[in-house]
């Protein structure tokens, strides 16, 4: 996995436990629908707590994802940036 290794790079904490409710694939929908996508994350561990979390996304194309995993992560987390390597043409 790329980001694992960008991680490993940087030296930096991996928090492991956001997942979908349902496993869906964003290819075959449109921009409507893969906004609704940002409802469809939760994170395993309720009691996980930091101060800072930066977010990689390796790919954006709607920001859905993006958007759901900010909205799971933020009453983990103090303070959330995120930075994204590469952005779809739409």
């Amino acid at each position: 996995n790329h980001l694992k290794e960008i991680f490993k790079e940087l030296n930096l904490e991996e928090v492991v436990g956001l997942k979908m409710k349902k496993e869906i694939s964003q290819q075959s929908k449109n921009t409507s629908e893969r906004k609704l996508m940002e409802t469809n994350y939760y994170f395993e561990n309720e009691n996980y707590f930091c101060e800072k979390l930066l977010i990689v996304d390796d790919v954006f194309t709607t920001g859905s994802s993006l958007r759901g995993t900010i909205n799971v992560m933020k009453k983990h987390c103090l303070k959330i940036k995120a930075i994204i390597l590469a952005k779809t043409w739409q």
